[in-house]
């Protein structure tokens, strides 16, 4: 399939939302929705924003489905999913960065941040 090409030949911009389905295997609202495409190092999918800027791709799904996002909020998967290929808006749900993280010592996904002796976070 060749990209839509402008009157002077060059190509046009492909909407985020459409390029985001097409990296996406969907199934009903409890199955997970695999993204296909590229992936970072933490193993979540990533695509290019309209300005071009690297973004996960779970997040785009959020904005996708009108789901409202804060700047300062995180996209996390729900208890009942933990698959970070999934993009479903339904596993999804928004928090904060420390939500996140509770999530994942919970998990066993990182480790317990050491405390001092009054259960506040240590320092190196």
């Amino acid at each position: 399939m060749t990209r839509p090409r402008g009157a002077r030949g060059r190509f046009l911009k492909v909407p985020l939302k459409e390029r985001f389905w097409k990296f996406v295997v969907a199934g009903g609202i409890a199955d997970c929705w695999i993204w296909l495409g590229a992936r970072n190092n933490d193993g979540y999918g990533v695509i290019r924003d309209d300005d071009g800027k690297m973004v996960l791709a779970h997040r785009v799904s959020m904005v996708i489905h009108s789901k409202d996002l804060q700047s300062d909020e995180v996209v996390r998967h729900d208890n009942e999913c933990n698959n970070r290929a999934c993009v479903n808006p339904w596993h999804l749900e928004a928090g904060t960065q420390g939500e996140n993280m509770k999530d994942m010592w919970r998990l066993g996904k990182r480790a317990q941040p050491l405390r001092d002796r009054h259960g506040r976070f240590a320092r190196g």
